[in-house]
């Protein structure tokens, strides 16, 4: 299993490689990053990374790499973030990262957070908060696994 700033390396390095409809800021890679650990459950029977993911206010967040990737705001992730640095997946989770980035690519960041914000894993996550509460209750690759894999079906 990797860690989950190397699927985000990956994802930054995707995004720089093409044009896109939107940059690849902060809330949009978080985004990404939950719909990569969602499909690696259903399709793979495993998680890409071991780092839990969070109900935050706005979507789910993989708190380990929230100051790494916070202090670029509502801006683009810059293409040095993943250079110069190893990027430690093999060519099958470097293929799996690329599917979900092509399934996700077109969506903007208000889109994605649009979109989770109707699905189960993390409404159930936050069950009795205010929109913009704070909470760290953990969205389960358990949850995950079950509400997308009826998506799949």
């Amino acid at each position: 299993m990797v860690k989950a700033l190397h699927v985000a390396r990956q994802l930054v390095l995707l995004a720089a490689a093409e044009e896109e409809p939107e940059y690849l800021s902060h809330l949009r890679l978080q985004k990404l990053l939950y719909y990569v650990q969602a499909w690696s459950l259903v399709n793979r029977d495993r998680p890409m990374f071991p780092e839990k993911i969070e109900a935050w206010a706005h979507g789910p967040v993989v708190s380990d790499l929230y100051t790494t990737f916070a202090t670029y705001g509502d801006g683009p992730i810059p293409l040095g973030i993943a250079r110069g640095e190893q990027i430690e997946l093999d060519d099958e989770d470097k293929d799996f990262v690329a599917s979900v980035w092509e399934a996700f690519k077109d969506y903007s960041a208000v889109s994605l957070r649009k979109m989770i914000h109707q699905e189960a894993p993390w409404l159930d996550a936050r069950k009795g908060l205010g929109p913009a509460d704070r909470c760290s209750n953990e969205i389960t690759p358990e949850a995950m696994r079950a509400y997308f894999a009826t998506e799949v079906a």
